[in-house]
């Protein structure tokens, strides 16, 4: 009966030990993968006009890391529907994407499914666009 209830104890205690052990790792996890986001430039460089499509870069930082942000203002009085390719030298980055642009207006291309790495020693001229209507 001592052994039974000495054993009892000790898988009490590692079972004790192992929900707070691990539950302080889930808590420590959860605080590390904060995203802190800070735009590095308020400043958009306009980088292409095309099809009444003007393209803007512009850069962001993440979690110590820099992405690449891209912008499309429509220039005309229609809407436009339009696809467009982003390559950095010859290797793509972004495969053919579909975006709708109201007259007068733009829209931003920055989330977290598509983030476009920026390294040392790019520049906004190792990235090309390459935008065609339907």
């Amino acid at each position: 009966m001592k052994n039974k209830m000495v054993k009892t104890g000790i898988l009490l205690g590692v079972s004790i030990f192992s929900v707070v052990f691990f539950h302080g790792k889930t808590i420590a996890s959860n605080t590390i993968r904060t995203t802190m986001s800070m735009n590095l430039s308020e400043v958009w460089e306009e980088v292409k006009e095309e099809n009444g499509v003007k393209v803007y870069y512009s850069l962001i930082e993440e979690n110590g890391r820099t992405f690449l942000k891209v912008k499309f203002e429509n220039t005309t009085n229609t809407v436009i529907n339009f696809n467009w390719t982003l390559t950095n030298d010859t290797e793509i980055v972004v495969a053919e994407k579909s975006n709708k642009i109201e007259a007068g207006q733009s829209i931003e291309i920055y989330d977290a499914t598509m983030l476009i790495p920026f390294q040392n020693g790019d520049s906004f001229q190792n990235y090309s666009i390459l935008i065609s209507k339907f």
